[in-house]
C-alpha cells in the first residue's frame, strides 16, 4: 500500500514539473516572438534625427568650443544665466554632430565674421563698406521681413561676396513653436531671401540662439545646417565700440565663428570693425566665409 501511494505521489510530482515546463516553454517562445517582430518593426521605420546621423569621421570628431563674450552692461546674475544658457546650449548641440555648429576647425587659424538682423539702411551699409575697404568676407543672417523691405541692401551684399543666410522671418524664438510653425517661418524667409538674391540659403541661424531638439530636427528636415557661434561681442547690449573690438581681440581662437550685428542700434560694431580685422589679419587669422570654414554648403 506504502508502495502505491508513493508511486501515485511521484507520478503528480512529474505531471506537474512537466505542465511547468510546459507553460514556461510556451511564455518563452511567446516572447522571443514578440522580440523578433519589435526589431523587425524597427528596422522599417524611419531613423529619427539623433547624433548617429554623423557617421563621417570629421564630423564624429566635431568640436564645440565653450562660448566666450562678456559685457559690462549686464549685470553679474544676468551674466551668469547667460553663461548658464550657453553650457545647455552646448551640451544640447553635442548630441547632433553634422547638424548644428558653433566654430570652425580649432587646428585651423581661420576667423568666420558673422552679421544678424539686417538688413538695414544704415548699419548694413557701414558694415558693407569696411568689408570692401579690407577685401574681406563676412557672413549675414538675414530676416526675412527686413529682406523684404531692403531687397537692394541683400542684393549689394551678395554681390560684394558675402553669404546671405537664414535669420528667421519674424526673429521670433522657436523655442515651444510647432513644427508646422517653424517650417512656415523658416521657408518665408528663404522665400524672401531667394526673390532678393536669386539663391535659397543652407545655413540657418535660429533667433537668439535657441535650440532644442524639436528645432534641431525641423531645421534638418528643411535641408538647413545650424549655425550658432562661439564668441559673442554682445554688442546688442549698447557697449562702446573700444570694448566690442578689445573683446575680441582679447578672446579669439582659431575656427572661432564671431557674433555681431548689422542693424538700427549696432553703430558701434561697424565702428569696432576695422579695429577688429585689422588686429586679426596682423595677428595671422585667415578671415573667411561660414562655407568654407565648415565645408558645408550655403545654398541649396
Amino acid at each position: 500500500m506504502k508502495t502505491a501511494k508513493r508511486r501515485l505521489l511521484i507520478s503528480m510530482i512529474v505531471g506537474l514539473n512537466l505542465f511547468n515546463a510546459t507553460v514556461i516553454y510556451k511564455l518563452w517562445w511567446a516572447e522571443l516572438q514578440q522580440v523578433k517582430n519589435t526589431k523587425k518593426k524597427k528596422s522599417t521605420q524611419p531613423t529619427k534625427v539623433k547624433s548617429h546621423l554623423a557617421t563621417d569621421t570629421a564630423i564624429r570628431a566635431q568640436v564645440f568650443m565653450p562660448i566666450k563674450g562678456r559685457s559690462y552692461k549686464l549685470s553679474t546674475v544676468a551674466m551668469q544665466k547667460l553663461q548658464d544658457y550657453r553650457i545647455r546650449q552646448r551640451k544640447l548641440a553635442m548630441r547632433y554632430p553634422g547638424l548644428i555648429f558653433f566654430n570652425g576647425d580649432t587646428a585651423k587659424k581661420e576667423v568666420a565674421l558673422t552679421f544678424d538682423d539686417g538688413p538695414d539702411g544704415q548699419i548694413t551699409l557701414q558694415v558693407l563698406k569696411v568689408l570692401a575697404k579690407y577685401k574681406v568676407k563676412g557672413s549675414f543672417f538675414f530676416v526675412g521681413n527686413y529682406v523684404q523691405k531692403y531687397p537692394q541692401i541683400a542684393r549689394q551684399a551678395y554681390k560684394q561676396g558675402h553669404l546671405i543666410l537664414n535669420h528667421s522671418h519674424t526673429h521670433q524664438s522657436y523655442i515651444n513653436k510647432s513644427k508646422q510653425w517653424i517650417k512656415q517661418d523658416l521657408l518665408a524667409a528663404e522665400n524672401a531671401i531667394a526673390q532678393a538674391i536669386g539663391r535659397r540659403p543652407a545655413m540657418f541661424r535660429p533667433p537668439y540662439g535657441d535650440i532644442d531638439s524639436v528645432i534641431i530636427g525641423e531645421v534638418h528636415a528643411n535641408k538647413y545646417k545650424g549655425i550658432i557661434w562661439s564668441y559673442d561681442t554682445l554688442d546688442w547690449t549698447g557697449i562702446v565700440k573700444d570694448s566690442i573690438a578689445q573683446g575680441v581681440k582679447s578672446g579669439i581662437r582659431s575656427g572661432e565663428i564671431v557674433l555681431m550685428h548689422s542693424r538700427q542700434g549696432t553703430m558701434p560694431t561697424a565702428q569696432a570693425l576695422p579695429d577688429i580685422i585689422m588686429y586679426l589679419q596682423d595677428a595671422g587669422y585667415a578671415i573667411v566665409s561660414l562655407d568654407k570654414m565648415l565645408k558645408v554648403k550655403a545654398y541649396k
